[in-house]
């Protein structure tokens, strides 16, 4: 298979197949998952044109995780599952109130952490800077799996008038500024580190804290979206830090000549 198809990681698992865009933060996740679970998996791009390589689930959604014949969509069961297949490390813990409050947390990255992701690349005030941002995500993508030269060149104006997008950008205030809203996320960050090493005042991470982790850590990444405000806090810094060292030293899906800053932070 191509290298562009396929990419091992720890050698590959003939079983365990996670097929994604380079550029998705629900993937990103899955992977953070993974990798905190010490597994051996493959990583095959997925062509956001045709979907070809995901047509056996008889939908378009991505991420997709495949084990030994079975598979699941969507990054939050899919880490549920993984729990049940691979029970050490643990990404809920058995307590029934201590895991609804990481799945609270989790609900709070999907709500909170990743439309600002989305509002940072696709509705950042327009301009060059935006286009630049979409055709930097068109070029990433393309390097994982070849993309004709149009829809690269139409990323920008095409990813944003999808519907998906419109209802993730749609849960952001339109009026307020892009700079607030990261503040905004800093803030809420460390109300919910709640004085501990990781989210919910946990000694040890959670799947909360791998679903967050590349919401940060993507855009600064590639260098999207302008400047990131928590690059100057200190408990968040210290908090992505103490996640990283659970994972690799690059733990995005992204291209090495895609990344603009280096990893790991």
């Amino acid at each position: 298979m191509a290298m562009e198809e396929e990419r091992l990681v720890g050698g590959g698992h003939p079983g365990i197949d996670l097929y994604v865009y380079a550029t998705s933060p629900f993937a990103a996740k899955v992977r953070c998952y993974l990798d905190y679970k010490g597994l051996l998996y493959n990583i095959l791009y997925v062509d956001p044109l045709t979907r070809r390589q995901i047509a056996f689930t008889g939908q378009g959604q991505i991420p997709v995780l495949a084990v030994d014949g079975q598979w699941r969509l969507d990054s939050t069961p899919i880490g549920i599952w993984l729990d049940e297949l691979y029970p050490q490390p643990p990404l809920l813990p058995a307590d029934a109130l201590e895991r609804q409050r990481i799945l609270e947390l989790d609900d709070w990255v999907t709500e909170r952490l990743i439309p600002l992701l989305f509002r940072q690349t696709f509705a950042s005030g327009g301009g060059l800077g935006r286009l630049w941002d979409g055709w930097r995500l068109s070029h990433c993508l393309h390097r994982t799996r070849p993309m004709p030269l149009w829809l690269r060149l139409g990323w920008p104006w095409i990813v944003p008038a999808q519907a998906f997008i419109k209802e993730i950008l749609a849960k952001t205030d339109p009026e307020a500024s892009l700079t607030s809203l990261k503040e905004q996320m800093v803030a809420e960050t460390v109300e919910r580190l709640a004085g501990g090493p990781f989210l919910g005042g946990r000694q040890t991470p959670s799947l909360a804290d791998l679903s967050a982790f590349p919401m940060f850590v993507l855009p600064y990444a590639l260098g999207t979206g302008g400047q990131q405000p928590f690059l100057e806090s200190k408990e968040v810094m210290e908090w992505l830090r103490r996640v990283q060292q659970q994972l690799p030293d690059d733990p995005l899906l992204l291209p090495a000549d895609c990344l603009k800053n280096p990893l790991p932070l």
